[in-house]
């Protein structure tokens, strides 16, 4: 059962949910309503830090102790290739989704107190979304004719981490957005280390570890206050890395041989 890809993808779903549930808790909980600042001594605050580092710990344990890491490929045709279009119509959905998001976040950069940042901020984001699908058709090598378009989300990933503090840094609460640069750090390092197939640099392992992290970070920090536009990239992100996470795990597991008829003549 372990080793099955759906039981792993609707366990990471159950932990996003139930850790988005503890941050909700959390902010109607342990923050002062007047200041805003955290309230020491709140369970919800220890109720939700606790499990988070179980979430984290057995992600981890599946990752290093249970995911069969030899037999994975290492080449983009084999390890990202899917075998249903559903991954690329998931793909295409996040990324148009993204792309979306990008644009609105461009016509309301005037309104942000860094309007050039936030447009080159939803530049990038455009062409994330655009590369998106590429991610899961395993047609193009380490430097094919699509498989280099997997360096957008890297890229968008560490101007996403920048930004995460520079809106924040008047924010005196870490609580207030520490969830958010976790995830935006995990998303950097499954952005990251999905694309290094494509570029010769695959290790399927790291693979599945950030994308699993970065899928429950990003789910549970949609309860979170933020502009929807935001909560937007969260939501795209985490699809493509659930998406992933399921197309390693697969493609990582011992097929069954076919016999064929000369195979049983012999």
């Amino acid at each position: 059962m372990l080793k099955n890809p759906i039981f792993i993808l609707l366990s990471t779903l159950v932990l996003s949910v139930f850790g988005g549930f503890f941050r909700w808790l959390q902010h109607i909980n342990a923050f002062d309503e007047a200041s805003g600042f955290l309230i020491a001594g709140r369970s919800t605050t220890a109720l939700f830090t606790v499990f988070c580092i179980l979430a984290v710990a057995a992600i981890a344990a599946y990752a290093f102790a249970v995911f069969p890491a030899k037999a994975a490929p290492l080449e983009p045709q084999k390890a990202l290739y899917a075998e249903t279009v559903l991954p690329r119509v998931v793909g295409c959905a996040a990324g148009a989704c993204a792309v979306f998001a990008g644009l609105m976040i461009m016509i309301g950069a005037n309104l942000s107190d860094f309007p050039t940042l936030r447009r080159v901020f939803g530049a990038l984001c455009v062409f994330m979304g655009v590369s998106f699908p590429f991610f899961f058709t395993g047609k193009s090598g380490s430097h094919g004719s699509s498989g280099w378009l997997t360096i957008f989300p890297v890229l968008f990933s560490f101007l996403w981490l920048i930004c995460g503090y520079k809106f924040n840094a008047y924010n005196p609460v870490i609580w207030a957005y520490g969830v958010e640069i976790i995830a935006i750090a995990a998303s950097a390092g499954a952005f990251l280390y999905l694309a290094a197939f494509h570029y010769g640099r695959a290790n399927p392992r790291l693979a599945l570890l950030f994308s699993l992290l970065a899928s429950f970070f990003c789910i549970t920090t949609l309860s979170d206050s933020r502009p929807i536009f935001d909560s937007m990239l969260f939501v795209a992100s985490a699809a493509v890395f659930l998406c992933a996470s399921f197309i390693i795990i697969k493609n990582a597991s011992p097929r069954k041989k076919t016999i064929t008829v000369e195979d049983s003549k012999l």
